[in-house]
């Protein structure tokens, strides 16, 4: 299957993040009139951007302001953290607050209980009601490794849609490659977005590289997979990115 990951590099975090749509068709081509978009952003435990951990909140800001200009009737930006609360996130807050979008801590709302059908090993997931509810989902990862799945990048961002709880669970059970197919099968992406203006690296020597990057497509597979490559990561290293392309989410 043909797929198209559109990849820019620019200083101009607006810029390449807009750019980088428009490469796939524009934001009309997934927002229409009347649509509830959410924006699911990794911002973590409150990290600041310039470290790579999180996404820069101009980014977003983009995102919401194109949400809106292809006709979106309400623009929330959604996030599960661990332990810090998400009134923490001053910049995202007033970002928020100045383009009519919503924040919504999901951890202060409710949970759905959802079968998973061809799982990899999870029958059924709890995640946010208001991801599953929404009309439009645009997963905005960072440009990370991980110590555990390899890569945390557009199929590990929903890991903060599910409850805390949840999350230590799959820790100690040692199932995080796992559940992060599992729960991309309920609730696959629309739109996937990667703020790459940082790579930062989990795995030793634990670098972090300045790349001014956005990275964007449907396929968190390929997403995946190009983000893998741009980072040094060999894909096929990544046993979920092989569990994930024969359930159908991408290539």
């Amino acid at each position: 299957m043909l797929t198209t990951v559109s990849i820019v590099r620019d200083t101009d975090l607006e810029r390449k993040t807009a750019r980088a749509i428009e490469l796939l068709g524009g934001m009309e081509k997934f927002v229409r009139r009347g649509n509830r978009v959410m924006i699911k952003p990794n911002l973590v435990d409150g990290a600041p951007h310039e470290t790579g951990e999180t996404v820069h909140p101009a980014v977003v800001r983009t995102l919401i302001e194109m949400a809106y200009d292809a006709g979106a009737a309400k623009v929330i930006v959604g996030e599960g953290p661990t332990w810090r609360n998400l009134t923490l996130h001053h910049q995202y807050e007033e970002m928020a607050k100045e383009t009519n979008a919503e924040m919504m801590d999901f951890n202060k709302q409710p949970f759905d209980k959802v079968s998973v059908k061809d799982p990899v090993y999870f029958n059924a997931a709890r995640m946010a009601h208001a991801l599953l509810d929404c009309d439009v989902f645009i997963n905005v990862p960072a440009l990370k490794t991980h110590h555990l799945a390899g890569l945390t990048v557009a199929l590990k961002n929903l890991y903060g849609a599910i409850p805390r709880e949840d999350k230590g669970l799959y820790h100690r059970m040692d199932k995080i490659e796992e559940i992060i197919v599992d729960l991309n099968i309920v609730r696959p992406s629309q739109l996937i977005v990667v703020d790459g203006t940082y790579s930062t690296h989990h795995i030793p020597p634990f670098e972090k590289h300045e790349l001014d990057l956005a990275l964007a497509g449907t396929d968190p597979v390929a997403v995946d997979t190009i983000a893998a490559k741009v980072m040094g990561v060999n894909p096929r290293a990544l046993r979920y990115l092989a569990w994930a392309e024969t359930r159908g989410l991408g290539t």
